[in-house]
């Protein structure tokens, strides 16, 4: 089932013409850091000099249990061994792939190792982003050691403990940062009206779009100008047992005010243009459970998007003010999400010369590396659609939206867990739109096509408010094409929710099938993803989508499992997600029967995939005429017929 000549089907991007769609980056500018997406962290310290043994006294205690949590005291195995400064000190270097430490020299840290052993370093001058690291081999290279590690995982480390953090984030914990010609991190001062904790990132010409690619000329350009203000916080909260996670909090807020404008002159057929306005990496925090250092390093990425095409120009301004909690839980053996919305808008009507439909997107990312490698992570997707045609009477229409994605990497934590990754927050609202169009502007021909929607909402006034965040349907998609064969039908009930298909019809597949105690897993062979279906009365759920990492000649039972009478345990690739899932633990339970696979001509699988989901056929929907969707934006499906 998972032969290694099997491959991916891989998208084609359209070409880019970046273009006008700024506009929209107005509001998506805005809305980005409308939701600046944070996940833990302590208290921010520089990293010590070299010459300096590592803290000894450093934040040892034990945080207090939530309520109804039992209190976990740190329990540190004698296998765990934390390297001092004097160690450090000797660390002469550190090979590409972060394998192999050489010291200068023997210490007796050094001279106490053992293969097995997990070796772990704060944040240094050296090490700036800490290390935790599993010893393979220790060996003399004349009068140097050459210490060869592989990455090892919390779940190496810390038998029992908790490691709990939750403060701001500020512009004082920047450690260096990159941005765009025209792009500031200022600090709060007279005049500024915010806090001192608040980033403020000021535009000024900002260049988003250049279709020439000559910065002399600017008459072909889209420029941004104005402020960005953001108050990042975060909680997160890791409990460990018996060497394994038992619980994981991750969630992050933001405070953000916006006062943008952009504008531009130039014609723009189909662009697709995303620019990095800035990135900063701040200064590493360290958590202490018992003896050993947990070091966070938080990134912190802004990025500008444009989609559309106008036929000439457009200015819009918007201010806006907006809170944010968003996150994942994972107790129990399942993960939940989190999203807390409220939000203000106040704009100007946008001023345009001529016919357009764009899009402006920006996205707030931030990652939490721990010990420099993966963590809780997340990015936050604000937009603004605009869509004019002076043809038309009211002939603009101006929508907001927001959407957040948070998840989470393993390869640091745990291995019993696989990367998870969940869309908590969708919205798009109307703002405004205008009246019949000016009449000392000509009618023009068509607007080129373009992504954004063209739904006709009702007229709202200025300012909008959506106090807190509650879903709303997402628009009709505008595709090039519709679904065609046996899905057509099914599409058009669910074609807000999963947007524009890939291909015209469905294409039949081999598959592999299992049932479970609590859903199904499904295995796909054109793209070698496995779905883990959690049924919910058979016709609704939930479910998750992993890639497929087993390989031919690998065990076939991926962790060790006991199954009750008439129970079986999931083997290959079916078998290594259950493990990742939490084996004999997981929610979607044992198997009730063993995996069987299908083709063409036995079951017939049947799938189509869209811009925002699938919909999936299994061999028993061959007889029963009922198919899966799943909704990618939310993490749910529906099955019924088609």
């Amino acid at each position: 089932m998972n032969s290694n000549d099997r491959q991916r089907g891989e998208r084609s991007l359209a070409p880019v013409v970046v273009g006008l769609v700024v506009a929209c980056a107005v509001l998506l500018v805005v809305v980005i850091v409308l939701g600046v997406f944070y996940l833990r962290s302590r208290e921010p310290t520089e990293p010590p000099s070299t010459a300096i043994v590592a803290p000894t006294e450093a934040a040892t205690g034990t945080p207090a249990p939530s309520p109804g949590e039992e209190e976990l005291v740190a329990i540190i195995p004698d296998t765990t061994k934390v390297l001092s400064g004097l160690t450090i000190d000797k660390l002469a270097s550190i090979s590409d792939d972060g394998s192999v430490y050489i010291f200068s020299e023997m210490t007796p840290e050094l001279e106490a190792l053992a293969v097995g052993d997990v070796i772990a370093a704060d944040a240094w001058e050296q090490t700036p982003y800490g290390f935790l690291r599993k010893v393979t081999g220790v060996t003399m290279e004349g009068q140097q050691v050459a210490v060869r590690t592989d990455q090892a995982r919390l779940e190496d480390a810390i038998e029992q403990g908790v490691v709990h953090a939750g403060q701001e984030l500020t512009p004082g914990d920047v450690r260096v940062g990159t941005q765009l010609p025209g792009v500031e991190l200022a600090y709060a001062g007279p005049g500024l009206s915010q806090s001192a904790s608040a980033f403020i990132v000021e535009l000024e010409d900002v260049v988003l779009l250049d279709l020439d690619g000559n910065l002399e000329t600017t008459d072909d350009q889209v420029r941004a100008n104005g402020r960005l203000s953001f108050e990042p916080r975060f909680d997160f909260d890791l409990r460990m047992r018996g060497f394994a996670i038992e619980r994981l909090s991750a969630v992050s807020g933001a405070t953000e005010r916006v006062d943008l404008n952009i504008g531009a002159n130039v014609q723009l057929l189909d662009a697709h243009e995303e620019v990095q306005v800035a990135y900063y990496l701040l200064q590493p925090i360290t958590v202490w459970v018992g003896w050993l250092p947990v070091v966070f390093t938080p990134v912190l990425t802004v990025d500008v998007g444009l989609d559309g095409s106008a036929v000439v120009g457009f200015d819009v301004g918007v201010a806006q003010e907006a809170n944010l909690n968003v996150g994942l839980v994972y107790t129990g053996g399942g993960w939940s999400p989190v999203s807390e919305f409220t939000n203000d808008f106040v704009f100007t009507p946008p001023t345009i010369t001529a016919s357009c439909r764009v899009r402006g997107y920006a996205g707030l990312q931030l990652a939490i590396l721990i010990y420099g490698v993966g963590g809780p992570q997340g990015q936050l997707d604000g937009f603004l659609d605009l869509d004019a045609d002076l043809n038309r009477d009211p002939w603009w229409e101006l929508y907001g939206g927001l959407g957040a994605t948070v998840g989470v990497r393993f390869e640091v934590l745990g291995y019993r867990l696989a990367d998870y990754e969940e869309r908590v927050l969708e919205q798009r609202f109307p703002l405004s739109q205008g009246g019949a169009r000016p009449t000392d502007v000509p009618p023009t021909g068509p607007v080129p096509s373009e992504p954004a929607p063209t739904e006709k909402p009702p007229p709202t006034a200025t300012p909008v408010q959506t106090p807190t965040f509650t879903p709303t349907p997402a628009p009709t998609p505008d595709c090039s094409f519709e679904p065609s064969g046996e899905f057509a039908a099914l599409w058009q009930t669910y074609k807000s929710q999963l947007g524009c298909p890939d291909y015209p019809a469905p294409k039949t597949i081999q598959d592999a099938e299992q049932a479970f105690e609590n859903g199904r897993m499904f295995w796909r062979d054109d793209n070698r993803l496995i779905y883990v279906v959690y049924e919910q009365g058979g016709l609704t759920g939930t479910y998750q989508v992993l890639v497929d990492e087993w390989e031919e000649g690998d065990p076939e039972l991926s962790c060790a499992g006991t199954p009750p009478a008439e129970r079986v345990q999931p083997k290959r690739g079916f078998g290594l997600v259950w493990c990742k899932l939490g084996g004999p633990a997981a929610a979607i339970g044992w198997g009730l029967e063993e995996e069987a696979g299908f083709w063409e001509g036995k079951g017939d699988p049947l799938v189509q995939d869209f811009g925002a989901g699938v919909i999936f056929r299994d061999s028993a929907g061959m007889v029963s005429e009922m198919a899966y969707v799943f909704l990618s934006n939310t993490g749910t499906f529906v099955h019924e017929s088609y």
